[in-house]
């Protein structure tokens, strides 16, 4: 019974895939947005399912299944596809930057405004060079090596956004100040990594 199941959900999970993989035509058509409206909270199930395999070893501080029970559904203005392809990017690209970590951690948060809801995704990564952060959106460009990535990965979950009248915004995270020595002189913690946070702004539906 349980291996049946576990056949169903892999084949529900590989055809979703496929659909979303699909998405990739919606960077070059610029198709119209349709009046669409998704849980996010589906939508970040359905997701953080299909990355299970790299997120294992990462701790998660988002438990969408307990998040779903004891809250009411919030919908926002974007079709689920795209919105799961948004979220597949910038949580794959946060499990990019912790790689090297020696305690890898992602962070996902859902903040509720009266109009919007904002979607953010944290990491504890090396953070975003300076020089990067200009052209973090613009297609094909990507800081990783030859043959990883075409370059993408930021660039379409960004086209989205702004399909459905929202926005995704990056930047670095403040560092932490730690006290030092008995003259409690104050200093940034320069030596770790403070990572990156990702926030994504849709309407509510």
């Amino acid at each position: 019974m349980a291996a049946h199941e576990n056949l169903e959900a892999i084949a529900a999970l590989t055809e979703r895939m496929g659909k979303i993989t699909n998405q990739l035509k919606l960077f070059v058509a610029k198709a119209r947005p349709k009046n669409a409206r998704t849980d996010v909270g589906r939508a970040l199930r359905n997701v953080l399912a299909m990355l299970q395999p790299r997120i294992k070893n990462v701790v998660l501080a988002f438990d969408a299944n307990e998040r779903a029970d004891s809250s009411p559904l919030l919908y926002v203005r974007c079709e689920d596809l795209r919105l799961e392809q948004i979220l597949i990017n910038l949580i794959g690209n946060a499990l990019d930057a912790v790689v090297a970590c020696d305690v890898p951690r992602i962070e996902i948060e859902l903040v509720m405004h009266e109009m919007t809801v904002d979607i953010v995704v944290r990491d504890n990564g090396p953070g975003i060079p300076s020089g990067v952060l200009p052209r973090l959106f613009e297609a094909f460009f990507t800081t990783k090596e030859m043959g990883h990535g075409l370059g993408l990965e930021l660039a379409i979950p960004s086209a989205i956004v702004r399909d459905y009248g929202g926005t995704l915004v990056a930047r670095n995270l403040i560092p932490q100040m730690e006290v030092h020595g008995p003259e409690g002189g104050t200093q940034a913690d320069a030596d770790r990594s403070h990572g990156a946070e990702f926030v994504i702004t849709l309407h509510r539906a």
